[in-house]
Parts: structure tokens; sequence; C-alpha cells
């Protein structure tokens, strides 16, 4: 049997629309082993009901997939999934899925794909590189697509900056948060985030989190996904009061990070939270600087 964990990740940080993305220290588990013949899949906590527990499952879609790309008849496989990274809640669960199903596919080659083959793989099952990326490598990364291969740098994120998540009790897909959002925008909007995502890369790489507060600003998403996320100034508006630096969307939504320089009170921000909304939850994280792991 191989365990492999993979991380959660968050997408954009606020301007860094599709391009940036942080990995967060929760992890998804994949116990598997190769067997004769047959798919036998285990879920965990048991109430994953949106999850299939056959060849629909992600996992094992993107498994097969890889080892066709290679003209191998994939074999049969037991694995069981456990999750901890929230579904739909814009914290990379699908691309946790997508790594884990290339990672043992790479596992049953004998460990024959390169880093830029993984990564281009993962990236032409999600579309885009933010989540692929920190997932596979950890910390703090930087990507685009060019001509279907993915072209990207990774940093390592301050060692005092900490995150706390709050998960609210409802999902919203990726399809609907894009929905919302403008075919066009302005020049100005376009320049505001252009300077912005720029901003907060460096600030992070660099460790200055004081500019943190102007940098997570954006046009292009947040505004107009706001509407779908129910609470959104009132937990952002906690946050403030607890001294976060900063409040961002993960990725589509609908989980919102603050960005802390030290940990702030777990106790506390849970019963601020309880006494705003019911039903959301808060998690203090920090930045996996690993990515997946295989033992």
């Amino acid at each position: 049997m191989r365990t492999l964990t993979v991380p959660a990740t968050s997408a954009n940080l606020g301007p860094g629309f599709d391009c940036l993305g942080l990995a967060l220290s929760c992890y998804n588990t994949i116990t598997f082993e190769f067997i004769e013949s047959g798919l036998h899949i285990e879920l965990e906590p048991c109430d994953l009901s949106h999850i299939p527990a056959d060849s629909r499952n992600l996992i094992y879609r993107v498994f097969c997939g890889v080892l066709k790309t290679y003209g191998i008849t994939p074999p049969g496989v037991h694995f069981a999934q456990v999750n901890e990274i929230p579904s739909m809640r814009g914290l990379g669960s699908s691309a946790a899925s997508v790594v884990g199903g290339v990672v043992m596919a790479d596992t049953y080659m004998g460990f024959k794909m390169t880093k830029q083959e993984m990564l281009d793989f993962c990236a032409s099952q999600e579309g885009h590189p933010d989540n692929i990326l920190p997932a596979l490598l950890g910390g703090l990364t930087v990507g685009c697509m060019d001509n279907g291969h993915v072209r990207y740098l990774r940093m390592d994120a301050p060692k005092s900056l900490r995150l706390a998540v709050f998960i609210p009790p409802f999902s919203l897909s990726t399809r609907k948060a894009r929905s919302v959002l403008p075919k066009t925008v302005p020049l100005e909007d376009a320049v505001f985030n252009l300077t912005r995502a720029a901003l907060l890369t460096a600030a992070l790489a660099t460790g200055e989190l004081s500019a943190l507060p102007f940098a997570v600003n954006d046009r292009l998403h947040q505004p107009y996904r706001k509407s779908l996320v129910p609470g959104y100034d009132d937990i952002a508006r906690l946050a403030d009061a607890s001294g976060a630096l900063a409040t961002y969307l993960s990725g589509a939504g609908p989980t919102l990070i603050s960005f802390f320089d030290k940990s702030p009170s777990l106790e506390s921000l849970t019963d601020k939270l309880e006494s705003l909304h019911k039903g959301w939850q808060v998690r203090l994280l920090c930045v996996d600087s690993q990515g997946y792991r295989l033992k």
C-alpha cells in the first residue's frame, strides 16, 4: 500500500486571477494499491455522497487517462480516499483529486513522468494552473499556460504568514462563479489588477507583509462574486477587527481567507463567527511548503 497526501490550495489571492496560488496545511489522503483486476473505492467521511465510488470518480478517471496517454492498459486498483479539503468551497479539492490521479498513474509506471509532464497533464484537466501548481510543488506559485505547457515560478512564502480560513456551510460551483463575470473590463480595471498582482507577489516573496492590505484588492472578479457569498462583508470586517492584514475570496469562493502575520486566537474567531453567521467554520492554517507527499 502507498499513501499519498495532497494539500488544499488557494487560487487568485485577490488580484492574481487564474495565475497565483498558495498551498495550505490541510490535506486529502489517498491510500492505494494495484490489484489484478477490478475497482474498489472507499470514501471517508462516509457522507461524501457527492463523490462517486465507481469509475466516475475523478481520481480514477485521471489515473486511467494518464495511463491511456502512455498506451498502458489500466490495472485493477483499490484506494481509500480521505477528504479533509471541503468540496466546492474554493480550496482546490478538484485539483487535489487530479494530482492524486496523476501521481497514482506515475507510481504504476515506475515514475517515468517528468515534473513538466505532470504539470501539463494536470493543467489540461483543470483548464488553468493556479491550483495545480501549489498542489504539486507547495509554497507560493505563479503560472500561466503557453501552447499547452505550464510556465511557472515557485517561491517560499514568509514563515510567519498565517491564514484564517472562513468556510461557509454552502457550496459554490466554479461554473456559477464564472458566469457572473463580465466578458470585457475597462482598461483601468485591468491595469489596477496588474499592479496589485505584481505588488502582492513581491510582498509575499520578500516578506514585506505591510503591503498586503493594498495588494489583495481586485476589480476583475471579487466585486462580481460577492453577491454569491452571503456574509462576505461581515466576515471581512470580523477579520479586520481581529488584526487581519487582508482578506480575499479564495479561488471562485465561497471560502474567505485572511492573512495574519501571527496566529490569531481560534477561540475568539470562532465565537465571533458564530454570533454573526450560523454554520460557518474557521480553520487556522499555514502555508504548505512541500506539495504532495508519497510514502
